[in-house]
């Protein structure tokens, strides 16, 4: 039976025991690729927009720029290979663009949503790893990162471990994002598989 603890308001009987945050988000041992990839929106950052659309904007932005090897630029052509879901050449925008761009946890979570939306979720939460390691990090940022990495450990197929990296979030800031939304449906998933193997003990 699921409990709610007073003091949070959020269902506890799943996220007991301890917890490593930064250990779960760098841990190889904890990862493995080998789950279907993944059909979350929140990593393609498309909405309805077209290939036809994107290449109109991305001649649009080579027109009007004068240094096509900024950070900035290549970091606006990654977001164009993601709305057209093309990862991996995403993926050499976004990389180009880290070592100059001054938001480098946005682009450290975009290259993350790039290796989860192809399945290289150790990939994907090695990325956090690092970024959670930058210097002068906001509070929104640091957010924003370990948010990703519940995404990341939800896509790959473990709950649980998605469920306690929400749950930090959710401590820190109630109204992030739809941590809220994230942590209901993983309790539901996970009360839905507890009634499953109950009423099949039931049947045997």
């Amino acid at each position: 039976m699921l409990t709610v603890d007073s003091h949070t308001d959020t269902p506890w009987a799943l996220l007991q025991g301890g917890f490593d945050l930064e250990d779960a988000l760098v841990s190889d041992s904890d990862v493995r690729v080998d789950i279907p990839p993944q059909g979350d929106s929140d990593a393609q950052d498309g909405g309805g927009t077209t290939p036809d659309d994107v290449f109109t904007q991305l001649k649009t932005m080579i027109a009007n720029t004068d240094d096509m090897n900024s950070p900035q630029f290549h970091f606006n052509f990654g977001l164009a290979y993601i709305r057209c879901k093309e990862f991996e050449e995403a993926i050499s925008e976004f990389s180009a663009a880290l070592g100059g761009i001054d938001n480098k946890a946005e682009c450290y979570i975009k290259l993350s949503e790039c290796h989860m939306a192809l399945a290289r979720y150790e990939i994907a939460n090695d990325l956090i790893g690092k970024a959670l390691k930058l210097l002068d990090l906001s509070e929104k940022d640091r957010l924003s990162l370990i948010y990703q990495s519940g995404l990341v450990y939800k896509e790959k197929g473990d709950p649980q471990k998605a469920l306690k990296i929400f749950q930090k979030v959710y401590d820190a800031d109630r109204t992030f994002r739809s941590v809220d939304t994230e942590i209901k449906n993983l309790l539901l998933r996970s009360w839905g598989w507890a009634m499953a193997v109950f009423n099949a003990a039931k049947r045997e």
